[in-house]
């Protein structure tokens, strides 16, 4: 087994136990939340989150993307790494306290006539206050990441936030009634968790030398070139994502989009794998085509997608054969979204086979491909959703999904393959 091999198995890994961790927390969260406050607070609390976490993506603007880029090309050198990350954090901060404002703002015209439900008001002011922390994590996360810090990276991204918000939840607002009880423990978590990266971010980077000042300023412009290629590619990324929650939450009852999140909840657990691998595979191939080694990068993409397809298997298995007892732990209510785990599982295969190909683009310096590529898809998401989601309500969510994922895997593969000359699907 050659170096790159062991490098990525060993990190991923590591990346996949944490995932699988998180995993779980999520998941006994997701059913607190369902249990206290049943499918309609479900429903709530998710398209308040789905908001929240949109905004942030606009807060980064691909800045978290541009400098996991940029400090995985860095590697030791130290005092640079820390100057580009001072130029992302002062972006992210400013941009996304604005953002976190105008969320704020809006909130009434958003409840009023998007959405139709003033019952959404309050908890989507309340979480919109998560947006500037949830921000900062993203860029510490990508760059504990760059520096091949993967338990901090998988630590913070995915299990430090869900384990202390269900940890509130349980404690100080164990008695509320409300859905703003869920939003509370989530927005404080976010806060938490932003101060302990801090912490561990200035452990790890020691103070950059005298004279740095010069090299900053032209890192800064390269910095805002490459955030502004990847930010449409991160937020139209996010929106496809949420976009046929968003459609059911428009066109449907909050109950239809709980029913619907628990579901996609579940089946994004498939997604770690995904998360787990990338964690390591996006610094590598970054180094590699810096390097010029397209043979290797397109070797170490194949063998990662078949090591992800296997690691599957019990996921398939679990979700195809007791769908109906997974569910069953959120209430009985939950059980009839079956069939819309099923269809959601077929989209996560196709997510798990399109594997690095999206990293692969952007390392390699594809990042306007990967925004014609992801908004394509997107648009053709939004079109086919606004068909089916409203006259097959969340089952037509979930094929929308699914077929928005394999559009974009097509076109992502063919992307990698006339750009970069190499096959990683076919």
């Amino acid at each position: 087994m050659d170096g790159d091999t062991k490098e990525m198995l060993s990190g991923a890994s590591v990346s996949f136990v944490l995932r699988i961790v998180g995993a779980f927390i999520q998941f006994a969260l997701s059913v607190s939340i369902a249990q206290k406050y049943g499918a309609g607070g479900v429903g709530i609390y998710s398209l308040a989150l789905i908001v929240a976490i949109i905004s942030s993506t606009v807060g980064r603007w691909g800045m978290d993307q541009a400098a996991l880029k940029y400090i995985a090309i860095a590697e030791n050198d130290t005092w640079r790494v820390r100057l580009i990350f001072k130029r992302a954090f002062l972006f992210v901060f400013f941009v996304s306290l604005l953002v976190n404002i105008l969320i704020y703002i809006a909130a009434p015209f958003l409840v009023t006539w998007i959405f139709h439900d003033s019952s959404l008001l309050q908890p989507l002011r309340y979480m919109s206050l998560s947006i500037l922390p949830f921000s900062i994590l993203g860029l510490y996360a990508e760059c504990f990441r760059a520096r091949k810090k993967i338990v901090w990276h998988s630590l913070i991204q995915g299990v430090f936030v869900p384990l202390l918000t269900l940890l509130l939840l349980e404690t100080l607002f164990s008695h509320d009634a409300v859905v703003t009880g869920a939003v509370l423990s989530y927005v404080l978590a976010c806060f938490v968790v932003m101060a302990i990266a801090a912490l561990i971010w200035r452990k790890l980077i020691t103070i950059p030398e005298r004279g740095a000042e010069r090299l900053c300023d032209m890192q800064g412009k390269d910095l805002l070139t490459t955030a502004n290629s990847m930010a449409w590619i991160a937020i139209v990324s996010v929106v496809m994502g949420f976009s046929e929650t968003l459609i059911l939450g428009v066109f449907s009852s909050t109950e239809s989009v709980g029913l619907y999140s628990v579901a996609l909840r579940l089946a994004m657990i498939m997604s770690m794998v995904i998360f787990a691998f990338n964690s390591i595979l996006a610094p590598k191939f970054a180094a590699l085509h810096a390097q010029g080694k397209l043979g290797e990068l397109e070797i170490l993409a194949r063998k990662s997608i078949v090591i992800m397809l296997l690691a599957e298997v019990p996921f398939i298995i679990g979700y195809f054969f007791f769908a109906d007892y997974l569910l069953s732990f959120f209430g009985e209510t939950f059980v009839e979204a079956a069939s819309v785990l099923h269809i959601l599982i077929v989209g996560q295969l196709i997510n798990v086979g399109a594997g690095p190909i999206a990293v692969i683009l952007t390392m390699s310096g594809f990042e306007r491909n990967v925004k014609l590529i992801v908004i394509s898809s997107a648009v053709f998401s939004f079109m086919l959703g606004m068909v089916l989601i409203p006259t097959f309500g969340s089952i037509g969510a979930a094929w929308t999904a699914t077929l928005g994922m394999l559009v974009l895997t097509l076109m992502a593969s063919l992307s990698v393959r006339r750009n970069l000359n190499i096959r990683v699907l076919f």
